[in-house]
Formats: structure tokens, sequence, C-alpha cells
């Protein structure tokens, strides 16, 4: 038995197979741009060719657009996303996290608020989430001798509301910035460090004689131990090539062993170069839109609306990630683990007839986990309008 949605899809897609196709196209030479100045570039742009009336193009990672007749226009506004790359969020379940950052990053650079070249960290600003603000559903905010994982549970507009109270670490500052290395990487390690002293903690204060409270243990620690395990911890992160620059001191390190959070020792250790400071973020509260029962119809119609604005933003899009790995025809609402990415682009393709939004995921930027259904670069894959939208389920964005 199908249900609504289910049934306005078929209905659309059968729509869809009997209207003739429209579209202006123009030459299938790729076309590139001239001069290393934005506001002198002249450019011969590849977007002439991916257009059509409803679905002219536009790439919020790229200088200027076309409209619906295929001309192009130089607009500096237009580059939302060229300075705010894809992600990774390793085996770590923060996509939510990645999405707000890069919604954050993207808003901060086309209204030139302050310190709007700082991207921001999307790791410590999950941390902070939980240790500050309470706003991760399994996180353990006052005991913290959980697992790291229990931080990928939490929505994006939970994560834009932190970074407009909490503000942010910049990710230049964190531990892990670097291109040979990531956060999540560091993190992980960093809480098997701790659990090492943590254990340490929990046998020696049962050879002392007490009964093992929480309590007590929280406040077992003994100087000289803290010391030996900073040092291993440092060293464990020199072998991993963390950059001796972005190290904390062995001080640091051992005074923030102290207690039993393990979630607050990876946010203070990530972030030792930001100490208790935050950049202020300015940025607005997030908007949202839809459900598993919206039609797919009128998340088309959302989405264009947006990027069809003067000055348009990315959207996050939430939505079921199989449809990225297993092609066209997949359909996996509502029984979807779900999956936030960001949507930056928008484009006719002419070689199969059909109009195409561009997702900048955070899986990296090899392509090789992709379906062959879809073009990918770098991270970032041109899906299929429909495709995306029928396994969709809410949209987020700034404005």
């Amino acid at each position: 038995m199908l249900n609504r949605r289910q049934l306005l899809t078929l209905i659309s897609f059968a729509t869809m197979a009997i209207l003739p196709a429209t579209w202006a196209y123009e030459d299938e030479q790729e076309q590139v741009c001239y001069s290393d100045d934005p506001t002198s570039q002249v450019c011969e742009h590849e977007g002439a060719n991916f257009t059509s009336p409803d679905c002219s193009y536009v790439r919020l990672d790229r200088l200027g657009r076309f409209d619906s007749a295929g001309v192009y226009s130089l607009d500096l506004d237009a580059d939302t996303m060229s300075q705010v790359p894809a992600g990774y969020q390793s085996d770590l379940g923060v996509c939510y996290a990645y999405a707000a950052a890069q919604l954050a990053d993207a808003w901060r650079i086309s209204h030139r608020t302050p310190f709007a070249s700082k991207r921001i960290s999307p790791l410590v600003a999950v941390l902070d989430a939980g240790l500050v603000h309470n706003r991760l559903p399994f996180f353990g905010f006052d005991l913290g001798i959980r697992s790291l994982s229990d931080v990928e549970e939490g929505h994006t507009e939970d994560m834009i509301d932190t970074l407009r109270e909490e503000g942010f670490c910049p990710e230049s500052q964190t531990m892990g910035s670097g291109p040979d290395i990531d956060e999540v990487f560091v993190a992980r390690r960093l809480a098997t460090g701790f659990d090492e002293y943590v254990d340490w903690k929990r046998r020696n204060h049962r050879l002392v004689g007490d009964a093992g409270s929480f309590g007590a243990l929280l406040n077992y620690d003994q100087p000289e131990a803290q010391q030996r395990y900073a040092r291993s911890i440092l060293a464990d992160l020199r072998s991993i090539r963390v950059p001796e620059a972005e190290l904390p001191s062995l001080e640091l390190t051992a005074r923030l062993l102290v207690g039993t959070n393990k979630a607050r020792f990876v946010r203070d250790m990530l972030a030792h170069r930001c100490g208790g400071r935050r950049v202020r973020a300015d940025i607005p509260s997030a908007r949202t839109y839809g459900d598993e029962d919206t039609p797919y119809r009128k998340f088309v119609d959302r989405i264009d609306k947006l990027l069809d604005k003067r000055v348009p933003q990315p959207i996050g899009v939430s939505y079921c990630p199989n449809v990225l790995t297993k092609g066209g025809n997949y359909y996996g609402l509502p029984d979807c683990a779900g999956h936030i990415s960001v949507l930056v682009g928008r484009r006719y393709n002419p070689a199969k007839d059909r109009c195409e939004y561009l997702v900048q995921n955070t899986w990296g930027e090899s392509c090789g986990l992709y379906h062959s259904d879809w073009e990918c670069e770098k991270g970032k894959i041109w899906v299929e309008r429909s495709a995306l939208t029928v396994n969709t389920y809410g949209l987020t964005w700034l404005e």
C-alpha cells in the first residue's frame, strides 16, 4: 500500500516523463575565465552550456551566475562557498555540525562580517554544544565518561544557536587543522589517552581502600601520574604528525587531565590555542522547512527560490544518503539513517536531459564512494533534482 508521499512521487515522475524537454544549449566546449583579479575577470563560463528555462545555472562556489537565457553576469555576491571546503567528518557522525559550520561560514563571507576569513571548527563547536548548552541528546553532559560517539546525533539548527551564543574557535587554531591530518582522528587519539589515565585512576583508587564511588574518583588526581600520562599523550600526537606548533605544553596537558569528563578534555586540548575565548559568529537564526511527509515538488520549489535570491546562500539538505551510493532509482524514506549535506549549485545537464543539484558532502574529496549515475567533483556531487528531493526530509538555511 503506497503512502501519500510515494503516490505523489509516482504521479510526478509520470508527468515529467511525458512533458517535452525545453532547454537552451549553446556549444559543447567547456569555457574558462581569465585574469587573477575577480573584479576584472573575463569569463566565458561553462554555465552557458548548462541552463534551461526552469533550471538556470548557479554555483555558489564560483564567481558569477547565468540567467535562464544563458546570459552570464559577474556577481561577486553570488560567490559564498569558494572559500568553504567540503570537509571530512571521518567516521564520526557529526554531519549536522559540519553543515552548520559551512552555512555559517558562507553567511559570514557573503555579509563581510568581522573575522569572515576564519573557518569554524565543526568538532569544537559540537563539543561546545554538549558541554556548554547540553544540546546533544546522548551527550555525557555531567558525567563525561562516555564514548566520543555520544556526539553523533544532533540538529543543525541547534548548532547554529550554539554558534550564535557561544561563538567559535577557528579551525586554523585547532589541532589537526593541517592537510595531512584531521580533527576527528586527533580527537579519537586524545579520547584514548584520556581513557588510559582514567583507567589508572580507577585501579589506584581501589588500592587506597575507597569504595570506588564516582564522586571520589573525580577528585583522585596525582600530579606525578598526570605528568606521566600527559607526556604519553603528547608523544602519541607527535607520532601521528601533529605539528609541534599545534601542541599544548606538557604542563597544560597535565592540568587538563583533571577530572573524568572526556569530552571536556578533548575539546580543551583541540582548542587550547583558543583557550576559553571564542570568535563572535555574527549570524542569524536558522530557518527550517519540511519533514518526511512534505511532497518532493515543494522541496524543489523552496530550494529553487532560495537559489534564485539576489545573494543566494547554501542550503542544508537533510536526506537519505543512500541515494548517493545506490543511484537515481533509490527511494529510502522513511526507513533510512539520516544525513545532511550543503547544497551549493544547480544546472541543466543536456547530455542526460535533467536538472541537477550540486551537493557538497562531508566525506572528503574522494569520488570512489558515489554511484556512476552522478558526476563527482572532489567531494561535490551533481545529483538529479528529483532523485535528491524524493529522499529529502528537511531543509535548513540562513537568511
